[in-house]
């Protein structure tokens, strides 16, 4: 979450915290989602143990059904490109999102389909 508030996000805390517009902020041009993943991680909570993915896979089936709920609730992304990206871990969790939505769409109706940038 350090991109959203010191890269890429609309706001910057300032020394004397309070908030400045980021002149290079992302949201001017493309609309942003940030995830806080896997559940149980940062600010994510997990109801039970049981929740807490072990394998990256469990990560991106997580993620899929994070990114198919949104789309859902705001239908004017669902026609929009997706581009997946991450930083520092999430060198494992962006590849494996972004197989797991290829495969998962392969047996998709187009219209219900992850608009995935390839």
């Amino acid at each position: 979450m350090l991109a959203n508030l010191y890269e890429l996000g609309p706001w910057r805390v300032t020394q004397s915290l309070t908030l400045q517009p980021n002149p290079g902020s992302w949201n001017r041009i493309f609309g942003l989602l940030f995830l806080d993943n896997p559940i149980g991680s940062g600010f994510s909570v997990a109801s039970t143990l049981e929740e807490i993915p072990r394998d990256q896979n469990a990560v991106a089936k997580h993620l899929f059904a994070a990114i198919t709920n949104f789309l859902q609730l705001d239908p004017l992304f669902k026609h929009r490109l997706i581009y997946i990206t991450g930083e520092s871990y999430a060198g494992k969790y962006v590849p494996a999102i972004g197989y797991y939505i290829l495969k998962k769409n392969e047996n998709l109706e187009a219209s219900q389909r992850v608009n995935l940038a390839v």
